[in-house]
Parts: structure tokens; sequence; C-alpha cells
């Protein structure tokens, strides 16, 4: 059964490339949503180590509403927000043994760099963040290409990626437009960081100079979100060590302080899980759009197999006939679909990681560039692999069920069940087309905030959004069939009403012609002149099919007569 399987699926494979196509196109979703989140993820980690590298943090001890900018979180936030401590703690932290540098990473946007023509740099929504650091007080996640830490308060480093779009280079003068004040800069040095920071332009400063700035943009300097501190200037501090530094901190610390040392790596855990919470609709977002290929797939399938069947349903008559079992030819139909699964789900594991790769390319050339890997995971390809190839399964398991269990004698003449009813297909689709306007209602009523029901804010409107379209666009599908014969009553309501012969040529006007088109004898004129014409075109088209099915009538004839000597001597 192995060996007609695999005949029929490379005898039917022309109508297989659809299915192919739409189970890839599936798969593709799948594979690509994964590879995308991991992407994402991978960025969240290494842009935490770069942005909060220190190996202590001094914070406040009451979480307070998390309102954060940009400018005290970085290119990412940072998650839980506590309450803001006086700067004077960091002379009595420069006094616990084991410490090699503290400073408040004191940070703030709104400043402008302009290029060596005078122009303003521009990004792809991504801001400019002015960073303190200097050689007294460095941040370590800077590597020098060139240059150094700016000396003076008219001096600044700047990102590589900022100096390659300014066209600056070291020991250039260039302008920093801040409230609207224009301020003469010398560019002291380049760097790069390990990861790439979605587009920031990073410029580091002076602290004395981004203290200014930052009172100049009303910002109150005296206290700060946390102080950081450095263990060792160049290498970062074990857990370990993280751990006995904060503690001997948090005994320095005085107790009215309303601060408390925490270690570095917790710190980067919080922002890391807060982060990747936020950026956790991208997945199912794109799944979506996974559901709903794969549903339109699993269509496309069974309608495929349905057709294959019907035109192959008399060789598995024959099979039936010298022996083989329902499960056996069952077998055989499979045997198509998991081919089938098996070519769509290896091209949808390629597309998807071509997609993901074209949207990494596309996101580095609009400025946006992401350091996360693309390559899919082993787990998102067995995840695709497995999806693609149980959907065209399931789709191919109701026509392969009718070519199993068909009777062969009823096979053999091609006679065919009377359809069923679709009532119940009409109103279950119905019932999925109102759930999904109901899932679409709730999600505006949440999204308007006009109701503030605690299991529909858990939810979320993603969900209810993904859930609604799906359910409408399955409901659509499954009610089609039910509405055939009132929309065919409405369509045809007007070309009833056109006056004019109607029924000229009609195939019911012509009893004696159709009767033998249905059973595929010639048909033979009778005195109307223009019926030998017409006997001759459709004998012309009917004579390959007449002469097969003569042939088949006498093998079935055979078969009939010695399953009937089968049977009589099982009798005996």
């Amino acid at each position: 059964m192995i060996r007609i399987g695999l005949r029929d699926a490379k005898a039917h494979f022309h109508r297989l490339v659809m299915s192919i196509i739409a189970i890839a196109l599936g798969v593709s979703f799948v594979v690509g949503s994964f590879c995308f989140r991991s992407m994402l993820n991978d960025q969240v980690t290494q842009l935490m180590g770069t942005n909060s590298d220190h190996d202590v943090y001094v914070r406040g001890t009451t979480e307070e509403q998390n309102d954060s900018s940009f400018a005290t979180s970085g290119p990412i936030s940072s998650g839980t927000s506590y309450n803001k401590i006086d700067t004077s703690l960091v002379t009595q932290i420069e006094q616990v043994k084991g410490i090699d540098n503290v400073s408040p990473p004191e940070r703030t946007i709104g400043a402008t760099l302009l290029d060596h023509d005078g122009n303003a740099v521009v990004t792809t929504g991504a801001p400019t963040l002015m960073i303190s650091a200097s050689s007294e007080h460095p941040w370590r996640a800077a590597n020098f290409i060139a240059g150094t830490y700016a000396t003076g308060e008219h001096e600044i480093a700047l990102s590589q990626d900022a100096a390659k779009k300014a066209g600056l280079q070291v020991g250039d003068t260039t302008r920093l437009i801040v409230n609207g004040e224009p301020h003469t800069m010398k560019v002291s040095g380049v760097f790069t960081t390990q990861t790439a920071e979605l587009g920031v332009l990073i410029i580091l400063a002076q602290p004395a100079l981004v203290n200014q700035l930052m009172q100049l943009q009303g910002e109150d300097t005296s206290k700060v979100d946390k102080i950081g501190v450095y263990g060792n200037r160049t290498t970062p501090l074990t857990v370990q060590k993280q751990h006995q530094l904060a503690d001997r901190i948090n005994k320095a610390l005085p107790k009215d302080s309303k601060a408390h040392a925490v270690t570095g790596q917790s710190v980067r855990d919080e922002a890391t899980k807060s982060t990747q919470e936020s950026l956790g609709f991208v997945q199912p977002l794109i799944l979506i759009f996974a559901v709903i290929a794969l549903f339109v797939g699993a269509f496309i399938i069974a309608n495929t197999f349905t057709m294959i069947v019907r035109d192959s349903m008399r060789g598995y008559a024959l099979l039936r006939s010298v022996g083989a079992s329902p499960a056996q030819v069952f077998f055989s139909v499979v045997i198509q679909a998991l081919i089938l699964g098996v070519i769509g789900s290896v091209l949808g594991v390629l597309l998807g990681w071509g997609l993901i790769e074209l949207i990494d390319w596309g996101l580095s050339k609009g400025g946006f560039p992401l350091s996360g890997s693309p390559t899919p995971s082993p787990t998102a390809v067995a995840v695709g692999f497995m999806v693609g190839v149980v959907v065209t399964v399931i789709g191919s398991a109701i026509p392969a069920r009718t070519a199993a269990t068909a009777p062969p004698i009823q096979a053999m003449n091609e006679t065919m069940n009377p359809e069923k009813p679709v009532t119940a297909r009409g109103w279950i689709g119905a019932g999925m087309v109102a759930f999904g306007a109901l899932c679409w209602l709730l999600c505006w009523l949440l999204a308007a905030k006009k109701v503030s029901w605690a299991w529909l804010t858990t939810v979320g409107t993603g969900w209810l959004l993904g859930l609604g379209g799906v359910c409408t666009a399955g409901g659509v599908i499954v009610l089609a069939p039910a509405l055939v014969t009132g929309a065919a009553k409405v369509l045809g309501w007007l070309p009833s009403r056109i006056p004019g012969d109607r029924h000229a040529g009609h195939p019911q006007h012509r009893p004696h012609e159709t009767s033998h088109r249905q059973h595929g004898r010639p048909v033979r004129g009778r005195g109307n002149r223009q019926l030998p014409e017409r006997a001759r075109l459709v004998n012309a088209r009917l004579g390959e099919r007449y002469d097969r099915r003569q042939s088949s009538c006498r093998l079935c004839a055979r078969l009939r007569r010695a399953l009937a000597i089968r049977l009589a001597e099982g009798r005996q």
C-alpha cells in the first residue's frame, strides 16, 4: 500500500501544489513567530547587559507607579520603578571596601546632534541619548575604537553609529542643540557597544555637562533613580561577589536613607523580564496569521483530497475487491498526505527563516538594527514541522475515510451518496460568526475603556482581536454552503424575469440526448436537421469515455460473478 500511495501522490502532484503552498505559508508564520520572538529576547538580554552593566545598584525601597521616561530607562524600559534617592549617598558608598567606582548613571534626551554640514542627524523614531561618563567615572560597556572620553565641557564622545550618520571623526567640531541653544562641541572619541542600540544615537559627555543640561530641562538632579557601583572598572564581578558587595553596602547605608543595594544581575533580570513581557504581543499577533493560514490550508487540503478520492474511487474499489482492508486503503491516502505535509513543512521552515532574515535586513537598512540571531532554533523547526504534517493529515482524514468505507460495488458503479443536509453546519457557522463579533465588541469596549472587568483586562485586546478574526473567518467558511441555496434563488430571480427563449439549447428539452450523455452512449439524430451536427460534437467528446466505460462494465460484471460464486461457496 505504500507503493500505491507513492504512485498516487506522483500522479496527482499537480493537484497538490496549492495545498503545499497553503501549508508552507502557515508553517512559515509559525516558524517566523518563534524566530522573531527569540531574536527580540536575545536583543533585550544583550541590551540589558550593556545599559545596566554595573555590578551593584543602590535604589529606593518603595515601589512606585512606573512612569519613567526614556531618559532614565534607556533604550529599553527598566521595569519596576522605586522612590528616588539622594545623590549625597555617593560619598558614603565610596567608603565601602571593594568598590572601584560609584556614580549615578545620569542620562537625558532632547539634544540634537548636527552633522558636518550643519544639518540635524535624524533617526527612525529613536532619540539621541546623552550619558554622563568620563575617565574618572567610565561606562564599562563602551569600547573606544578611536580617541577617549571627553575631558572638558566642550567635548563629547560619539557612538560609532552616531559618528557614521553625522560624518564626524575624532578631532572634528560640531554643534549640539539643547533646548534651542547651540553648543559647540569637539569629538574626543568614537566607541562601540557589545550590542546594537536599536537606532539610538549615544553621546558620552562630562557628568557636569549632563547635569547642567538636565537642569536646563527642569529636572531635579539632587535625587536620582539609582546609583551604579563598579567593583571593577574593566571586569564584571561574579554573582556571588555581587551579593557580597551589596551586603557590605547595605550595612553602610543610613537607616533613614530609604535606599538599599541589590545586585546588578537581579536588576538586569527584572528589566529583561519586564521588557519581554511588554513585547509578548508580537508572537500571538503573528500566530494569528499562522492559525488563519493553516485553517484555510486544511480546507484546501480536504477539498483536494476529496477530488482525488472521487477520481480514484474505482481503483480503491478494485483494491477492496481483491482483498485490501479498509485500513490499508485509508493508509494509502494518508501516505499522500504525509508526503504533502513533509514537503510543505520543509518549504515553510525555509520560507519562515527567509522572512525573518528579510525583516532583519530591512530593519538594519532603516536604521533600526537588531543584534539578535534570526536563525530558527531546533524547537521552532520541530514545532513548525509537526504542525504542518498534523494539519495535512487531519485535512485528508475525512476523504481517506470515504475511500476506505465506500462499498466496492457502489464505488465501481461510481454512484454518489446523496448530499447531507447543511442545516446543522449553517447553525454552527452562524454561531462562530456571532462569537467572533462578540470578541471584537469586547475588544472595542476594552480599548475604549467602556468597561473595567477584571477577567477582560486579563485576557487583553490582542487575544480578543485575534480570536474574533479566527472565529469570524472560520464561521464564514463553515456557513457558506448553507447559504448557497438561498443565494442562488436571490441571484436567479432577476434573470428569470428577463423575456426571451430561456430554454433554447437546455438539456432538459433534449431528453433523448441528455439520457445518452448520462449513460455514455453516442447521440443519434432523429430527423432534426440540427441534431446530426450536435451528435457529432457530443460523440467526439464521449467516444473515448464510452469505450472505457464499456470495458469497465464488462470487468465489473466479471467481478460481480466472482463475488457471487465466493458468497455461494461460503454459504455451502
